[in-house]
């Protein structure tokens, strides 16, 4: 008979007796997710059973943060249960800064407010990826303050090397996030355009694809010229490769009269005036407000005509006599009955003394009737006579 020989135990190496409890897996985790963000904290919960603490009281906590560009520092917050602050480094993002920390009535471990920046590093802990048409790079941004903007070059970790342009992340709402992707191997990108040609058209939108040179756009299908063109100029960049180009206007035949910007002069005084586009014979106008006078009336206007915009009106004024509002009151006999009526005209303001027409309200029996008036050298008005009823008016009175 054969003896069965008992079996042993296998023996097994340190590293595979170890068992890790739901606790030690949560604290390493949350040194993964502090390493995300380029920070590393320790702390007793990182330090196993080696070290015990009294109730309430918080252990030794070390930061290993990033607070500004390229700036990487460690900050100490002492074994303890009292509160406190610190002041951020002097090369922080917001040196002016604080950092604060608590610890919790049941102790264990400081919780820290960092106030030395918005956002934190981006990348330096765990990889921040971006693809743009499949090629794929990495991006590293150090802490930045709100509506800070970070720019990296369009040379990805296959090779592909774009020849303009850079990805664009903005600090926003305490976080790194991609703006805008401006890679182009030629110096204007693909984008958009918008061009104001006034009148009923307005501003019309135009979608441009990357390029160089000028381009030819069909012009809108409400244009007075629907069958024109639009033609846009790329002025290369002026920067370094990471800048772009712009497309920019340089003329359409969707109408006759491109936008524009004029300086007009009247007396002494100056204002700058931008029509739109327009077709033949628009106007555009505008009140005589200057940069450093106003008047009281008139306007000043420009026409379109076959050579383009032309100043067509200047007749900017202040009044000797203002602007007024009067009221008529009117009696007249109307089916056997005498009809007493009340209602008001509008005197506009003149520069000189004189008489003036002015129609009678609509109301009136005769509508079509006149009031004359006089703008008197004391700058008062003064009713000369009317003709509102066909018969009698009474009065008028200011």
């Amino acid at each position: 008979w054969l003896k069965a020989k008992p079996s042993r135990p296998k023996q097994l190496r340190p590293a595979e007796t170890r068992s890790d409890t739901p606790a030690m897996t949560a604290k390493i985790l949350k040194a993964a997710l502090f390493a995300a963000a380029g920070i590393s904290a320790e702390g007793d919960e990182f330090l196993g059973d080696s070290r015990r603490l009294a109730a309430g009281t918080c252990a030794e906590k070390v930061l290993d943060i990033y607070f500004g560009n390229n700036f990487k520092k460690q900050i100490t917050i002492k074994a303890g249960s009292q509160g406190g602050e610190m002041d951020c480094p002097k090369e922080s993002a917001i040196p002016g800064g604080k950092i604060k920390y608590t610890c919790g009535a049941g102790g264990g471990t400081w919780s820290t407010e960092i106030g030395c920046f918005d956002c934190p590093a981006l990348g330096l802990g765990m990889p921040e990826k971006v693809s743009f048409e499949d090629h794929i790079r990495s991006i590293i941004a150090y802490p930045g303050v709100e509506g800070d903007t970070h720019k990296e070059n369009c040379e990805f970790q296959d090779g592909k090397k774009y020849k303009h342009g850079a990805i664009i992340y903005k600090c926003m709402n305490g976080a790194w996030k991609m703006e805008d992707t401006t890679c182009t191997d030629t110096p204007c990108p693909t984008g958009k355009a918008t061009i104001d040609f006034g009148g009923g058209l307005g501003p019309v939108e135009f979608g441009v694809v990357e390029g160089s040179g000028t381009v030819n756009l069909l012009c809108p299908s409400d244009a007075p010229n629907p069958s024109g063109q639009v033609q846009l100029q790329c002025t290369p960049p002026a920067g370094g490769s990471q800048d772009v180009g712009k497309w920019e206007f340089v003329s359409q035949t969707c109408q006759l009269c491109s936008p524009m910007t004029v300086e007009v002069q009247f007396e002494q005084h100056k204002m700058k005036l931008s029509p739109g586009g327009g077709a033949l014979n628009d106007v555009f106008s505008t009140p005589c407000a200057f940069e450093d006078a106003t008047y009281d009336g008139g306007k000043i206007s420009y026409k379109c005509f076959q050579e383009g915009w032309k100043l067509f009106e200047a007749s900017c004024e202040n009044y000797f006599c203002p602007e007024a509002t009067m009221i008529v009151h009117m009696r007249y006999h109307e089916n056997d009955q005498n009809v007493h009526a009340t209602s008001s005209i509008k005197v506009p303001g003149h520069s000189k003394p004189g008489t003036y027409e002015v129609s009678c309200p609509v109301v009136s029996k005769n509508g079509l009737g006149k009031v004359t008036v006089e703008c008197m050298q004391n700058g008062g008005w003064k009713l000369i006579k009317a003709d509102c009823t066909g018969e009698v008016l009474e009065r008028l009175s200011a």
